[in-house]
């Protein structure tokens, strides 16, 4: 492998890795916020559906109307102080490779007396064509992609409430819903931290066909 070979390879890997992780805390980020919020609403939609086949209407419109949202604040602290520090740990890495392989293909351009404008331009248009494809990718297929199964998590919360009730022989009243029903949803975020279900619950239980 001749020197002109390795600074195209050190170039390449330099930018496309640089690229990628720029690219997922801006953009992919925000794609998957959506993706996130829109797989929730999904599964607060099934949820329900399931609950509305045994609260009776009156009981639906009571218990909307007392039931308040957990306060999950400090939950969502925590969660972004955390991805504040992973950030900040991902950029510094993607600094130092961006400065060492740059460093390293300036080195061996002067050494060996190889075009470093040339070499640039063509791993800029490499470049080009994968962050297209990301975000070709991204927005077309990713962001449409359902990974959270609403099946289980409606099957877990259901059968959750089920084993209390009768653990406990409960009915269902607007009281005992009022507990319940924001005990789940919490388990539900603290399983799936970065899902925004803040008032999840409260959107369930209006949402319930009259």
């Amino acid at each position: 492998m001749n020197p002109l070979q390795i600074s195209n390879i050190v170039m390449n890997v330099t930018m496309i890795s640089t690229f990628i992780g720029i690219f997922f805390f801006t953009y992919g980020k925000t794609i998957e916020e959506n993706v996130v919020k829109g797989q929730s609403e999904l599964v607060a939609d099934y949820i329900a559906k399931d609950l509305s086949t045994f609260i009776d209407k009156p009981t639906a419109q009571k218990l909307a109307s007392q039931l308040s949202p957990p306060d999950m604040t400090n939950a969502d602290k925590q969660v972004e102080l955390k991805n504040t520090e992973l950030q900040r740990s991902a950029f510094n890495i993607l600094i130092l490779v961006a400065v060492g392989g740059l460093l390293f293909t300036i080195i061996l351009a002067k050494y060996y007396t190889l075009n470093l404008q040339s070499i640039l331009k063509t791993n800029l248009v490499i470049l080009l064509f994968v962050g297209l494809t990301e975000y070709i990718f991204l927005t077309y297929i990713g962001q449409n992609f359902i990974s959270l199964d609403p099946n289980f998590v409606r099957l877990k919360i259901l059968q959750a409430l089920q084993k209390k009730m009768n653990e406990q022989q409960l009915v269902l009243t607007p009281d005992t819903i009022k507990k319940l029903l924001p005990e789940k949803i919490k388990e539900l975020h603290s399983s799936y931290p970065t899902l925004e279900i803040n008032n999840s619950n409260q959107d369930i239980l209006q949402n319930i066909p009259k």
